[in-house]
């Protein structure tokens, strides 16, 4: 039986340089190297010493030889790790050395990896013309039989597993930074990969998690259960956050359905559960994105949005421990959107401002110093005709 290194029967000297010129002498056996294609090839040459320039250190050279006398005594070879597998797999390719290339394959089916090594051997296998062992296709979804694989139905299922585990709590603001850490993995992966699918079913997942909080806080804001409506309330602060973060067509869609729901202005306006995070929803998620151009919306909406909810804002802020600072935040951003729209529309966002600011007997200079300036500025610019 040869064993690697023995220089009394080794009967080929072989001599690695690497890239910095450094040589290694290694004593070997042509009965052993006859095992691979290539050196049959330098063999059948005659040629000694053989040389070989290497552009990997020559440790990884060294452990595919010891490879290679393993496989010849039939012995089991001890990889350190996947690394070090994954770096003598294209070595032993290259090779042509068919047993070595078997016996890293099913090394690496055989143990776990992490989501870099996952990466970095499908690059390896992609770059290599080999057979890959069935059963490590199947593992790597590669293989033609896709029976193997998750559905898009494994996402939603996790994300809906994900999502319920917080429905019905309060205080799970540790709960909610878990779940956000996955579904901003989840679409990160998805925008990488070009996989459409996988994004649209988070957007589902999530649209489904945003109706049904909305349902939850229809059937008990008026009740007793205040306790399962003030989290319904948080958690659509807090989707409105993953998707302004992750996805802008899903926050998109978030605010057109809130907007539209006059149930929800209704319960903003006369029930006092969760006040801070309406007005976080209304002022910080909707409003002020809309006046600065995080969100893009027709006039149409934007005009909507202020006759419909402006009364509401003013009487919710009005309600808000921090109502002063509130108050002007929101003035702000009532002016911000209003300067978006043509003169008359501006003109009936001031009627409905200065109705609702009389009503609560609140002070109504800065709305009317805003509409004051827009007279003015349309007198200079002629918008206002003289009939």
């Amino acid at each position: 039986m040869f064993q690697f290194g023995d220089q009394e029967t080794a009967d080929i000297k072989l001599r690695l340089i690497d890239e910095n010129g450094d040589e290694t002498n290694l004593y070997l056996h042509s009965q052993v190297l006859k095992e691979t294609i290539l050196y049959e090839a330098w063999l059948s040459q005659g040629r000694q010493p053989l040389e070989l320039k290497i552009n990997v250190s020559a440790e990884i050279f060294l452990k595919c030889f010891e490879l290679m006398y393993s496989c010849e005594a039939g012995e089991r070879f001890c990889f350190s790790g996947v690394d070090e597998t994954l770096d003598i797999l294209p070595v032993v390719s290259q090779m042509i050395f068919r047993k070595g290339v078997n016996q890293c394959m099913k090394y690496l089916n055989a143990v776990s990896w992490s989501p870099e090594q996952e990466s970095k051997l499908r690059v390896t296998l992609s770059s290599l013309r080999i057979n890959i062992l069935p059963e490590l296709a199947v593992r790597l979804c590669s293989s033609r039989d896709k029976s193997s694989c998750a559905d898009l139905d494994t996402l939603k299922q996790t994300l809906q597993d994900m999502l319920s585990t917080m429905s019905f709590r309060s205080k799970n603001s540790v709960r909610r930074r878990e779940v956000e850490k996955y579904i901003v993995g989840f679409f990160e992966a998805a925008k990488k990969s070009s996989a459409k699918g996988i994004a649209e079913t988070c957007r589902d997942a999530l649209l489904e998690e945003f109706r049904a909080n909305v349902e939850r806080i229809k059937f008990n804001e008026f009740s007793e259960a205040e306790e399962v409506a003030l989290n319904a309330w948080s958690n659509l602060l807090w989707l409105f956050d993953v998707s302004r973060c992750c996805d802008g067509k899903l926050y998109q869609t978030f605010i057109e359905l809130f907007c539209a729901d006059g149930f929800l202005r209704d319960s903003a306006k006369y029930s006092r559960v969760g006040v801070e995070v309406k007005v976080d929803i209304l002022l910080d998620r909707i409003l002020n994105p809309m006046g600065n151009g995080e969100i893009i919306n027709p006039a149409s909406f934007r005009v909507s949005f202020l006759t419909n909810w402006l009364d509401t804002m003013v009487t919710l802020i009005a309600d808000h421990p921090m109502h002063h600072e509130k108050m002007s935040a929101l003035e702000r951003g009532i002016m911000d959107v209003a300067d978006t729209l043509p003169l008359p529309n501006q003109k009936l966002i001031y009627s409905i401002w200065k109705d609702v600011f009389e009503r609560l007997s609140i002070d109504q200079s800065n709305g009317l110093k805003w509409w004051a300036q827009k007279v003015l500025d349309a007198i200079k610019n002629g918008k206002i005709i003289d009939t």
